[in-house]
């Protein structure tokens, strides 16, 4: 067996075992920690990958069709997650409904290569997994090691995309478990006034310690709608009215808040 092929199997099972922290990853920053572990270890591939890596063709198809296509796959998952918890990190049904219709999509557009790689097709792999047919790649080469042709073929790519959305697909369907045991276990509605929720929403926002700061009004809003099951509506036109209220305490459900704490603490320091 060539010495590349083992590196290169060494190099996965490695980058499999330090990526056990990032498995589940539940914000953007354990993405990007992923995404480079794993642009490490392409990028070191690459540098290694010469014309004579491979000392024969069932190597090198071997390689391009089953091995490089599992470290940029994961990549590519971890690049898609990433920029889907940047634009919604908080609203995880939005989230996963988003992720979804994108491997829908995937699926829909590229059923050729998702049979290739399912059934293990071998009928045309010297063509779309040998370095010498690189002439003929009319597919565009992403900017993942795409400055070394010894390093790319035409579909090794396409397969990587492949494993990305098999990978994101069932991402999404354990998000989806899990949040549907999560509402039928532990659903919680709010029972209170829709002015006192947005009160209180407004206090937390205003005070940033949500996403160290970075949390926006309308995440949050959303966020608290999804997890006591209530619509919120107008909630700025809300806000302006909490603001222009002369008879009563602007902060009043604050107020009652802290009041009714101090009065819980006091009767238990009678006990």
């Amino acid at each position: 067996m060539d010495s590349f092929i083992v590196l290169s199997q060494n190099k996965w099972l490695q980058l499999k075992h330090n990526l056990i922290p990032y498995q589940n990853p539940k914000t953007a920053k354990q993405c990007l920690k992923a995404i480079v572990l794993i642009s490490a270890e392409i990028q070191s591939l690459n540098s290694k990958c010469q014309a004579d890596s491979f000392t024969t063709t069932s190597d090198e198809i071997r390689f391009f069709k089953k091995i490089k296509p599992k470290f940029v796959g994961y990549l590519l998952f971890y690049q898609i997650l990433y920029k889907a918890l940047v634009q919604h990190p908080l609203n995880c049904k939005k989230r996963i409904k988003k992720l979804s219709k994108k491997t829908t999509t995937f699926s829909k557009k590229n059923k050729k290569w998702i049979m290739l790689y399912s059934t293990n097709t071998s009928n045309h792999d010297e063509m779309y997994f040998l370095r010498k047919n690189n002439a003929y790649n009319i597919t565009t080469t992403k900017k993942v090691a795409a400055n070394n042709t010894l390093f790319t073929t035409l579909a090794d790519h396409k397969i990587a995309q492949v494993l990305a959305h098999q990978k994101l697909a069932k991402y999404c369907n354990n998000k989806t478990t899990i949040s549907t045991k999560t509402i039928t276990k532990t659903s919680l509605c709010w029972s209170g006034s829709k002015v006192a929720l947005i009160e209180l929403i407004y206090a937390i926002h205003t005070t940033r310690i949500c996403n160290n700061g970075k949390a926006t009004l309308k995440e949050m809003m959303s966020h608290f709608e999804q997890n006591f099951n209530i619509k919120l509506g107008q909630y700025a036109r809300t806000y302006l009215e909490i603001r222009n209220r002369k008879t009563i305490e602007r902060t009043q459900f604050l107020d009652k808040l802290k009041q009714e704490l101090v009065k819980k603490m006091n009767q238990n320091d009678e006990n």
